[in-house]
C-alpha cells in the first residue's frame, strides 16, 4: 500500500472520534476525507482494498459514513443546501458504498451451502458482516432519509442526483449479493419506492429521449419500447451479453453470469430469438429448483428465489414455452403453491411473494387448452388453497389472479353477492382497457358521452369479484370496446374480458392503440376520423337482419411507417406495396415473423389476395369459422403425418389484427368476397359478434 495513504489513514484514524462528535465540517476537512477516500478507490486489488476497510482501519471507514449521515441530514432536516465539497465528499463516499457492495459479487460460492470450505465460508460471513455494519447498521437513519428523497428526486438538480444514484446503486448491489431476512422488509420499502418514481411524469418524459448509453430500471410498461430501442440502436446488442456471460463463467463469477442469463431472457421474450429464450428459460427453471432446495434462504448464488421467477413472468405467454411447461414443469409451480400452505411459509417473504407470482403464471398458463384440461383434473386441496390466498391477501394482484384461475378452471364460486353499482347501472357501452391506455380511454369516452351514450369503463370488485362483477355488468352492454395494445395482450386481466366477451355474443368493436406521428394536426385528423367510424358502428342491433349486415373495415395508422415492416430491407413501387400484390415468398416471410404457428401451416403457398380472402372469411368472428379453418388444419397435418396443430382464440384474433396492419383499406372497400355466398348455412348460424377494428 501507498506509504503517503498509510499515513493519511492513521491521521484520520487518530482523530475519528473527536470528528465524529462535530456539528460542522469546514471546507479544508472535507477536501482531505475526500482526497483520503479518493486514494483508496484507486487500489485495484480487490483482496488490498477489503483489508484496508475490513481489518486495518475499520474506524476510519466508519467516521466517513458518519460524517456523510450528518451532512444528509442537515440537507433534509434543516434546509440547508449542499456546498461544493459537501457535494463532492457525499459522491466519493457513495462511490466507495459502491465499490464495497460490490466486491461481495466476487463470493461465489452461498455461505450456507454444503460445500466443505469452512475457511472460505467464514471469510465470506465476515465480509458480508463488514459490508453491513458500513451501509446499515451504523447508520440506520440513512437509509430512511434516502428512501424518503427517492420518489422526488428528479425535482433536484443534476449534481444532486448524479451523487445520489451511487448510494441507490450499493443498496441494489448489496441486495443481490447479501442473505439475511431481516432486511427483506427494507429493501421491500426500497423497491416500492423505486415503483413510484417509475410511475412519475419525469421517467415518462426521460424515454422519449432515451439513450442507450444510459442504464435505465425498466418496467413492464416500457418493456417493448426500450428492447426495440436497444436493438435497433444496436444489433450486436444480445451477442455482446452472450459474450458478457461466457466471460464471467471463464473467470469464475457465476452470478454475474446468472444475472446476465436474467436480464437476457428478458430481452429476448419479446424479440425472434426463440433458441435463445428458451435455453435461458430453462436455466432459469433449474436455477427456481436450486433454490428451492435451499431452504435456509431460497436464494442461489445469492441470488434471491424471487428474482428467478420475475424473469419468466413474460415468457410464459409464449406457446412453445406452456407446451415445455405441460410436459415437465408443471408440478414444480403447483407444488411450489402447495407447499406454501401446508409447511407454513407465510412469514418468508421471499417463498410468498414467489407464490404470489406463481398465482399470476398459473393464470397466464391457463388459457393454454392442454394445460387447462390438467389443471382442473388436480385435487381438491390445490384449488382450496387458491381460495384461501384469495380470501387472505389484501394485494390486488393476487386476488384478480387467484379469481382468474379459479374462473378459467371453472371453479370460481359465484354465489357471493355481486351487483352492479348505481353509476353504472343502464349503460350498454363498455371499454376494456390496459391501465396504461388510461388517456385514450378517456377520450373516447367524453366523445361518445357528448354524443348521448352512456359509457362505463371500470367496475366494482377489482379483486377478487372481478369476474363476476363483469358478468353482470355485460349482461346489459351491448357492445364492448376493446382498447388493443401490447400492454393489452399481455394483462391476464384484459383477456379474460375479451374471451368472455367473444364468446357470449356481445358485439366487440376494437381500437388499436398506436404511437401518434410528429404532426400533431394529423394526429387530431386521425382522431376525428376514428370517433365518426366508431359513432357510425355503434346502432342499435336488429336481431333479425344481423346475418345480412355488411360491416365495413376501416384501417387508420396512427403510428408512422411508410412500409410494411418485413419491408424494411427492400424497395418496391407504393403499388406493390399492397398486400394484395404480395407474393407467395413475401406472405411466407411475413408469416415467419409472427408467432402464428396454425395460420403459417394454413396459408402455405399463399399469395397476397388469398390472405386478404382468409382474412374476410375470419372476420365473421364466429366458433364455427375456427372450427371450419381447424378441421382443414387437421387433414394438412394428417397429409404431412406431422402433429396436429389446432389455432387458439387468440391466434384467431392476432392474425386478423396482423394482416390490419399491413392492408389498406381500399382493398377491403372493393373486395367482392361474399361470405353468405360461399357458406351461407354457417353465416346464418354464426353467432352475433360483429367486430370494427379503427387502428
Amino acid at each position: 500500500m501507498n506509504t503517503n495513504l498509510d499515513q493519511q489513514l492513521e491521521t484520520i484514524e487518530r482523530n475519528s472520534k473527536g470528528w465524529k462528535t462535530l456539528t460542522f465540517y469546514d471546507r479544508s476537512l472535507l477536501q482531505q476525507l475526500t482526497t483520503c477516500l479518493q486514494s483508496c478507490l484507486t487500489i485495484i486489488s480487490d483482496n488490498t482494498f477489503l483489508n484496508i476497510v475490513i481489518n486495518r482501519r475499520p474506524q476510519v471507514f466508519d467516521m466517513f459514513e458518519c460524517i456523510a449521515t450528518h451532512l444528509f441530514k442537515q440537507w433534509k432536516h434543516q434546509k440547508r443546501s449542499l456546498t461544493t465539497e459537501q457535494l463532492n465528499f457525499l459522491t466519493i463516499v457513495g462511490t466507495f458504498n459502491r465499490r464495497i457492495a460490490l466486491t461481495l459479487q466476487n463470493d461465489n460460492d452461498d455461505p450456507y451451502s454444503n460445500e466443505d470450505d469452512n475457511e472460505q465460508k467464514d471469510n465470506n460471513l465476515e465480509h458480508q458482516k463488514r459490508v453491513r455494519e458500513l451501509l446499515f447498521d451504523n447508520n440506520e437513519n440513512l437509509f430512511d432519509i434516502l428512501m424518503e428523497i427517492l420518489p422526488s428526486i428528479s425535482e433536484n438538480d443534476v449534481n444532486f442526483i448524479e451523487m445520489i444514484l451511487s448510494w441507490y446503486e450499493s443498496y441494489i448491489f448489496f441486495e443481490h449479493s447479501y442473505i439475511d431476512s431481516t432486511l427483506d422488509e427494507k429493501f421491500h420499502l426500497f423497491y416500492n419506492q423505486i415503483i413510484q418514481c417509475l410511475k412519475s411524469k419525469g421517467y415518462e418524459r426521460s424515454l422519449l429521449i432515451f439513450d442507450h448509453h444510459q442504464i435505465l430500471i425498466t418496467t413492464v410498461r416500457h418493456r417493448f419500447y426500450l428492447v426495440r430501442q436497444i436493438i435497433r440502436i444496436d444489433e450486436n446488442y444480445i451477442s455482446k451479453l452472450e459474450h458478457l456471460i461466457n466471460h464471467a463463467q471463464n473467470i469464475g463469477n457465476r452470478r454475474i453470469a446468472i444475472m446476465t442469463q436474467l436480464f437476457l431472457l428478458i430481452l429476448t421474450s419479446c424479440t425472434k430469438h426463440e433458441d435463445l429464450s428458451q435455453k435461458f428459460f430453462l436455466l432459469c427453471l433449474t436455477y427456481i429448483q436450486m433454490s428451492l432446495d435451499n431452504t435456509y434462504s431460497y436464494h442461489y448464488n445469492r441470488i434471491p428465489m424471487s428474482l428467478f421467477f420475475k424473469s419468466i413472468i413474460h415468457i410464459m405467454k409464449d406457446e412453445s414455452i406452456q407446451d415445455i411447461i405441460a410436459k415437465h414443469y408443471l408440478n414444480l409451480l403447483t407444488n411450489l403453491i402447495i407447499n406454501y400452505q401446508e409447511n407454513h411459509l407465510h412469514d418468508n417473504l421471499i417463498y410468498r411473494e414467489c407464490t404470489m407470482i406463481t398465482c399470476t403464471l398459473l393464470w397466464s398458463l391457463s388459457f393454454n387448452e392442454t394445460i387447462r384440461k390438467i389443471l382442473k383434473q388436480y385435487d381438491d386441496k390445490f384449488f382450496h388453497i387458491l381460495q384461501t390466498i384469495n380470501t387472505n391477501t389484501n394485494e390486488i394482484f393476487v386476488k384478480q389472479a387467484t379469481c382468474g384461475l379459479l374462473y378459467n378452471l371453472d371453479r370460481l364460486d359465484f354465489d357471493k353477492n355481486c351487483s352492479i353499482t348505481d353509476h353504472n347501472f343502464g349503460k350498454t357501452i363498455g371499454i376494456s382497457y390496459d391501465i396504461s391506455d388510461q388517456e385514450t380511454v378517456q377520450m373516447i369516452e367524453q366523445e361518445l358521452n357528448k354524443n348521448g351514450h352512456r359509457v362505463w369503463t371500470n367496475y366494482d370488485h377489482m379483486n377478487d369479484q372481478f369476474i363476476p362483477s363483469f358478468i353482470s355488468l355485460m349482461n346489459s352492454t351491448e357492445y364492448l370496446i376493446i382498447c388493443l395494445s401490447d400492454m393489452y395482450r399481455m394483462n391476464n386481466r384484459c383477456r379474460t374480458e375479451l374471451l368472455y366477451a367473444t364468446t357470449s355474443g356481445c358485439c366487440v368493436l376494437s381500437w388499436k392503440v398506436q404511437i401518434p406521428t410528429e404532426n400533431s394536426e394529423e394526429n387530431e385528423q386521425i382522431r376525428i376520423r376514428a370517433i365518426e367510424i366508431l359513432l357510425k358502428r355503434i346502432t342499435p342491433i336488429d336481431k333479425n337482419t344481423i346475418s345480412s349486415t355488411d360491416i365495413t373495415h376501416v384501417t387508420v395508422h396512427m403510428e408512422k411507417r411508410s412500409t410494411p415492416t418485413n419491408f424494411n430491407r427492400r424497395r418496391r413501387t407504393k403499388e406493390i406495396m399492397n398486400l394484395e400484390n404480395w407474393t407467395t415468398t413475401e406472405v411466407s416471410r411475413w408469416c415467419q415473423s409472427l408467432n402464428i404457428p396454425g395460420f403459417s401451416k394454413l396459408i402455405t403457398n399463399f399469395d397476397g389476395q388469398s390472405v386478404v380472402k382468409l382474412y374476410e372469411f375470419c372476420k365473421q368472428n364466429s366458433t364455427e369459422t375456427i372450427a371450419i379453418l381447424n378441421n382443414d388444419l387437421h387433414h394438412i397435418c394428417e397429409q404431412e403425418n406431422i402433429s396436429d396443430i389446432q389455432i387458439s382464440l387468440h391466434e384467431f384474433i392476432r392474425f386478423q389484427i396482423e394482416v390490419e396492419k399491413v392492408i389498406t383499406s381500399s382493398e377491403l372497400a372493393s373486395s367482392s368476397l361474399s361470405l353468405t355466398s360461399l357458406k351461407p348455412e354457417i353465416y346464418k348460424k354464426r353467432l352475433k359478434i360483429r367486430t370494427c377494428s379503427i387502428l
